[in-house]
């Protein structure tokens, strides 16, 4: 039988979900979308690749040699769909090469997308060059999908925005490389703009403690003042979410465990005759209540008896509740409490403040202690010592 072209289903470029459906021959034989026939699939060939499994990408379609399916009817429309669901292609058909009874012979036909040949960058430094593509991972030979390259945008302004630079515009053309069948160049264009420094910072819902107070809190994230022009800082996000941590932290300092930040804003700001762009920074925060310590219990102490722990500890009923004060006195290397076991050679010591109640705004503990036996020194090895010394 003279060969049958069947041209089945073509997909928009333009990522449209539209199927067209159009089928043309050179025999008698004749397909009609209106009475659809079945057939067995008898062979499957893929052809117009270089680089990629044709194997694999037969069982990426679905189809299968044996399979039954109507022609027209959903068995190829969900296998083209399949294909280009993959991102990698750019043109995707299938085609009948042979009709024989009820046996069809399919040919897929393929279009890979175009590789990358070389990446080119302006606006930037070397050193900025080399940052941008040991994260973005442009790798020469690869494919170049639509997804990779908005992927490579949005790094890039963030790498930036991490540097202070947030009005970055990064325009990445794609043009072919005459040199090399279906390959691309990018021509990656960065301009960082200027650097943004912090104009303001407006603090919402303290009434605890004073907006001075937590701005300094804040130490890379200041408000610009007269007094302080020539050291505006430069809005860093990196130092700003660290920023937000020490606001907190200074709450918990004045026994505000359960203070928090609800909401955060940014937004730019034109400031002085040359309309330099800055950043204000507005933070709304919710104190909570203020707590304090109440009752310290020890218990599973023998070696220290627990007014001596006490004394040691230095923490009071009454004394304003301070987790990170709590914390070094128990355990700094060289002020905490648990160096009076490690220096009498408990070297397995254990200690576990355990919050046992909370009544109000007082909150009362028990440190429970694990002394473990006191280790004692066997036997001490020298080696290496070939000298006598007499």
């Amino acid at each position: 039988m003279r060969k049958l072209f069947i041209s089945l289903l073509f997909f928009s470029i333009v990522f449209s979900s539209a199927v067209v459906g159009q089928i043309t021959e050179d025999t008698n034989f004749s397909i009609y979308y209106s009475s659809p026939r079945k057939y067995t699939i008898a062979d499957i060939q893929v052809t117009g690749i270089r680089y990629l499994d044709k194997t694999v990408l037969v069982q990426l379609s679905g189809l299968s040699v044996g399979q039954v399916i109507e022609v027209p009817g959903e068995g190829i429309t969900n296998a083209i769909k399949k294909l280009w669901e993959q991102g990698l292609f750019s043109d995707v058909k299938v085609t009948a090469s042979k009709v024989d009874g009820n046996n069809i012979w399919l040919e897929i036909y393929l279009q890979e997308r175009p590789r990358l040949s070389d990446v080119n960058f302006y606006g930037i430094s070397k050193s900025e060059q080399d940052d941008i593509t040991e994260k973005v991972l442009l790798l020469k030979g690869s494919q170049i999908t639509d997804n990779q390259v908005n992927n490579a945008e949005r790094t890039i302004k963030n790498i930036f925005l991490a540097k202070g630079f947030l009005n970055t515009e990064v325009n990445i053309v794609q043009r072919d490389d005459t040199t090399q069948n279906n390959s691309v160049i990018l021509d990656i264009q960065v301009d960082k703009k200027e650097k943004v420094k912090v104009n303001d910072v407006t603090i919402h819902g303290n009434e605890a403690i004073k907006d001075k107070v937590l701005e300094r809190s804040m130490k890379k994230t200041n408000a610009r003042e007269l007094k302080n022009f020539f050291r505006t800082k430069k809005f860093l996000e990196e130092e700003y979410q660290k920023d937000k941590i020490n606001l907190v932290d200074k709450y918990n300092e004045k026994g505000y465990r359960d203070a928090m930040i609800v909401k955060d804003s940014l937004y730019q700001v034109e400031v002085g005759k040359k309309n330099k762009p800055r950043v204000n920074v507005e933070l709304w925060v919710d104190e909570g209540d203020k707590y304090y310590f109440g009752d310290i219990k020890w218990v599973g102490n023998t070696v220290y008896p627990s007014e001596y722990l006490s004394s040691y500890l230095g923490i009071e009923g009454g004394d304003v509740f301070n987790q990170s004060i709590l914390e070094k006195r128990l355990f700094d290397n060289d002020e905490g409490l648990n160096n009076l076991y490690l220096d009498k050679g408990y070297l397995f010591f254990d200690l576990q403040p355990i919050e046992v109640n909370v009544e109000n705004d007082t909150i009362n503990y028990e440190m429970r202690i694990r002394e473990g036996q006191q280790a004692t020194i066997d036997k001490v090895l020298i080696s290496g010592n070939t000298k006598r010394i007499r």
